[in-house]
């Protein structure tokens, strides 16, 4: 898998899981700080709180070289950016046709796709192969509920060779705002998950299930 490369990566090179942190502990400490929404001011005044500079004494002192630790970690798909002109309804003063130079910022869906497949959170949460799931013990009642409780699933499996297994693919746009840039512009993202993992793991943002695939 992809964790599996990196971690592969880290033993050739000598370094230790956390890496680049300097021990699991400045590691436990740099995750807590970029989960818990503390703004970049609050982990500078966190950082110089004379408790955590004898104490702890962690390996980045400010903000700044907290986050070129965030930055050095490993990253998932690359991002990729393609810039095209979009022809516009309206008209400039001299009746032409306005147009508008738009970026498409994108990363590979294949790749996308094996990151999530690949990632060790998701082992026990990820399914692989169809079942069929009953409400009675008699077998009776017949429960649709997850992707793979279907019987399309069923059909397709039967179709492939032994040890492959079905990615369902769930493309979803949001239709809120994303960010604002200059002028009225706005970003507008395409979000990517499996429907190998469950519904309760995909819906949950903590479980980071959904990954950003690309916005325009």
């Amino acid at each position: 898998t992809v964790f599996e490369a990196i971690r592969r990566k880290q033993e050739e090179e000598g370094l230790a899981p956390w890496a680049p942190f300097d021990s699991e502990e400045d590691w436990d400490l740099a995750r807590w700080l970029s989960k818990s929404g503390v703004s970049g001011g609050n982990i500078n005044d966190f950082l110089k709180l004379k408790k955590i500079k004898a104490g702890a004494r962690p390996s980045y002192h400010n903000t700044r070289a907290f986050f070129q630790k965030i930055d050095a970690l490993p990253t998932g798909p690359q991002w990729e950016c393609e810039v095209f002109d979009v022809i516009g309804d309206e008209k400039d003063e001299k009746g032409n046709w306005k147009i508008e130079e738009i970026e498409l910022w994108k990363r590979d869906p294949l790749e996308c796709i094996k990151e999530l497949m690949g990632n060790a959170a998701f082992r026990e949460k990820m399914c692989y192969s169809p079942r069929k799931v009953y409400r009675d013990e008699l077998g009776n009642i017949r429960e649709f509920d997850e992707m793979w409780t279907g019987d399309w699933w069923w059909e397709l499996q039967e179709l492939l060779p032994e040890g492959v297994t079905i990615c369902p693919v769930i493309l979803a746009s949001d239709k809120t705002q994303l960010s604002k840039f200059s002028g009225d512009k706005q970003a507008w993202p395409v979000y990517l998950s499996v429907g190998n993992l469950s519904k309760e793991t995909r819906r949950k943002p903590s479980q980071r299930a959904t990954v950003l695939l690309g916005y325009i």
